[in-house]
């Protein structure tokens, strides 16, 4: 009769606790506002045999993971490591730019939020715009980053 007694009233301890107990959704990761330099995000020339292009990009995150993510590409041709002249035999196009990505993401509670992330590419393309080189990094604002990504072998 005691074990009855107990388990109807833990019973009624968690059913009257139940109601107070809210569903909090999950914070979303994703940028408040970003600005490009360009504005565009892209940046290029055409083709030559020496040359470079840069663009930055500075972004707000939401949620609390992070602040915000700053980046800086730059692709260049026909320029040593060092910033000297050695043009190229023939001409290249180097080519920047930033993709912003909006992706559905599950929590370990299985909730749905929303994750944004921003990658940065460095590209050099032959004069018919064949990929060359490329190079990718990704961060998000969830303070999440990927591995450098190369592709093919920068040129002159």
């Amino acid at each position: 009769m005691n074990r009855i007694l107990v388990a109807a009233c833990l019973g009624t301890v968690i059913i009257a606790l139940a109601p107070s107990v809210q569903a909090q959704s999950s914070p979303d990761f994703i940028f408040s506002s970003y600005q490009c330099d360009p504005v565009s995000c892209v940046n290029e020339l055409p083709p030559t045999v020496e040359g470079q292009v840069t663009a930055s990009f500075n972004g707000q995150c939401t949620g609390g993971a992070i602040g915000g993510i700053e980046g800086f590409a730059k692709s260049q041709v026909g320029i040593t490591p060092t910033g000297e002249s050695a043009p190229c035999s023939k001409p290249y196009i180097p080519h920047v730019s930033f993709e912003v990505h909006r992706s559905q993401e599950l929590n370990d509670f299985c909730e749905v939020y929303s994750l944004d992330t921003v990658t940065e590419n460095a590209d050099v393309l032959d004069a018919f715009r064949n990929l060359v080189f490329h190079r990718e990094i990704s961060s998000s604002c969830d303070g999440g980053v990927s591995p450098v990504e190369r592709i093919g072998t920068q040129p002159c």
